[in-house]
């Protein structure tokens, strides 16, 4: 059977598939977002409540970096969407210090 493969920008872009007969992830390796002096500093508008996929398309020009807020400020959001409320203040990394898993 075929191995399934995550890309880079997935959550799951460095957790390794076990098996190719059952077809199971390994234990998720959570990807490193790390803190960086270049970080930009932004209190989210209302726009952006409960869908850190739209600032994650304006940001990066792609929804898939959506993760990369709750790993960057885990201080701040504990669930990616419901803890994504306006008016609260995070980093949001550049896109080239975010990780690129081979996928």
């Amino acid at each position: 059977m075929t191995q399934v493969r995550y890309s880079g920008t997935s959550v799951y872009g460095g957790t390794q598939q076990v098996s190719d007969i059952l077809q199971y992830l390994d234990v998720w390796k959570p990807p490193v977002v790390p803190v960086n002096s270049n970080d930009q500093l932004l209190i989210l508008e209302s726009k952006y409540s409960n869908r850190p996929d739209l600032l994650s398309y304006d940001l990066y020009k792609t929804t898939a970096y959506w993760w990369v807020f709750m790993m960057r400020n885990p201080d701040v959001i504990k669930d990616p969407i419901w803890d994504f409320n306006s008016g609260i203040t995070i980093y949001a990394p550049m896109l080239t210090n975010l990780p690129r898993s081979a996928g």
